[in-house]
Formats: C-alpha cells, structure tokens, sequence
C-alpha cells in the first residue's frame, strides 16, 4: 500500500504542479497519455462533476470541477502558465519554462491564410479578444474564425489570456 498523491488546493500548487509536469491537458483524454489538472486536483478521472438529486437531476458542480474551471482561465490571466488548443486541438496548460522549447519544436506555421492573417492581424494592433467577439469584429463567418484560431493556437500563435464576463 503506497501514499494517496497530494491534491492541488490553490492555484498557487496548480502553477508548481505545471512547472513541474511541463505540458499537461487540463480534462483527461483518452487519446492523449498526458496528465491533466483535472486528475491532479480530483485524484482520479472517475471523480462525480457535479451533484444530482435523487431523480438525477444536476444540483451543482463539485468543488473540484470549480477549481479546474476558475484556473483554466485565471492561469493564463495572471501571466502563470499559457494556455490554449495547443496539444492536437485539446486545451492545454503548458509551463512558461517548456513554453520556448515546443514553439522552437513546432517550427514555422508555414504560410498563413487570409483569414488567419486578418486573425493575427487585429489580435496584434487591437489585443486580446474574446473568440465570441472577434468574427464580428473583423467582419467573418463564425465556424471559418473559430477554425483558424484553433490552427493558430496549435501553431503557438494565439493562446489564451483569460475569460471576459458574458451575460449568459
């Protein structure tokens, strides 16, 4: 019989937990043998989500799925680690330390579409966007703009800065 793992708590030990880990996805994924956050802050991918009453009907997120949820956003708005579709289109959390190695490892983008460069464009005179935003904003088709940010983002052009406050 071994030692249960020590569960992250704060923000602070998820910030260590991925300079320790380097790269790590942040929901488990069958197809990807990376840790994740999740697993490192419930203990095990079989963790409940959320709580249901007796007809199963969904009452609340757990405390665990909070944390993950909150930190997914507030990592990469603090400037802690960067975060984005950055590991074969999964969300990612990758440690400011690796960060420099996996863009000199993805090389060159190769050459950018028109609709990619307008993406980087606006980003790079205007600043961080909000990807529900950001079609409008430069005048494209929804499905085509989220298409290309997630290229951009396994590029390691774009990544995530954090979350804005919507109404829904």
């Amino acid at each position: 019989p071994g030692t249960s793992p020590r569960l992250i708590r704060t923000i602070r030990g998820a910030t260590g937990w991925v300079d320790r880990v380097g790269l790590a996805l942040i929901f488990p994924s069958d197809d990807l043998v990376l840790p994740s956050l999740w697993e490192a802050v419930a203990g095990t991918p079989e963790i409940t989500w959320s709580s249901r009453d007796e007809e199963g009907r969904f009452l609340d997120f757990s405390p665990e799925f909070g944390r993950v949820w909150r930190w997914k956003d507030e990592l990469p708005e603090r400037r802690l680690v960067c975060v984005g579709k950055h590991v074969h289109g999964r969300s990612a959390l990758v440690s400011l330390r690796l960060l420099p190695a996996l863009c000199a490892a993805s090389g060159e983008p190769g050459e950018l579409s028109p609709l990619e460069q307008d993406v980087v464009a606006f980003i790079d005179d205007q600043g961080p966007c909000s990807t529900a935003d950001l079609p409008g904003l430069i005048g494209q088709e929804r499905k085509q703009v989220a298409r290309a940010v997630d290229r951009l983002q396994r590029w390691l052009v774009l990544t995530t800065a954090g979350a804005q406050e919507r109404v829904q």
